[in-house]
């Protein structure tokens, strides 16, 4: 088959209307149509990935809102933390999904392994105010205050519109501020 461009497939088009050879003018209005879809499509199947991704984060809070019974198993908290774990394998490159294990994995007592995967998500999104001020929470509650200050200042520099993020710097800043200036 050959290709042609955009500008040709317009002009066949055009020039074909009133000739006998339709085929050559259903040809090229055929591909004008897939030159001009293929971007549409691309755009489509990266919103449906998202989704895709945001329905599984979904279901992986609803699996762990179970875990708040003190009842269960040790057995149940692993195969939750696996589903967030296949949930970061399968969207190695989702910054949402970075961010939902990392919480899950703090709220679970990992705190390394928390920081890990929130380090991850701001290198794949560095202006993701999410992950900065997730991270500025963990190394705050880790005692690391100069390293909060920086990550809430990274939040609030992001995402200046999210009042919790002015809060948690303020708080930083003003409440702990012997913290920061101690060497």
């Amino acid at each position: 088959m050959k290709v042609i461009s955009p500008r040709r497939a317009t002009a066949l088009i055009i020039g074909n209307r009133a000739r006998s050879n339709w085929s050559k003018c259903k040809r090229a209005a055929a591909t004008l149509f897939i030159l001009l879809l293929t971007p549409v499509l691309a755009h489509a199947q990266s919103i449906g990935a998202s989704v895709k991704t945001w329905i599984e984060i979904r279901a992986a809070h609803e699996a762990a809102e179970a875990l708040a019974n003190p009842n269960v198993p040790a057995k149940e908290h692993l195969r939750v933390e696996q589903i967030y774990y296949q949930l970061a394998r399968d969207n190695p490159r989702s910054v949402p999904a970075q961010n939902a294990l990392a919480a899950f994995l703090w709220k679970n007592g990992k705190a390394e392994a928390a920081v890990l995967h929130w380090r991850t998500a701001q290198l794949l999104e560095p202006e993701n105010g999410e992950a900065a001020s997730s991270l500025g929470g963990a190394y705050l509650r880790m005692g690391r205050v100069r390293q909060a200050a920086e990550q809430f200042l990274l939040a609030v520099r992001f995402e200046s519109n999210n009042p919790d993020y002015h809060f948690d710097l303020g708080n930083v800043e003003f409440v702990l501020r012997d913290d920061l200036t101690a060497t």
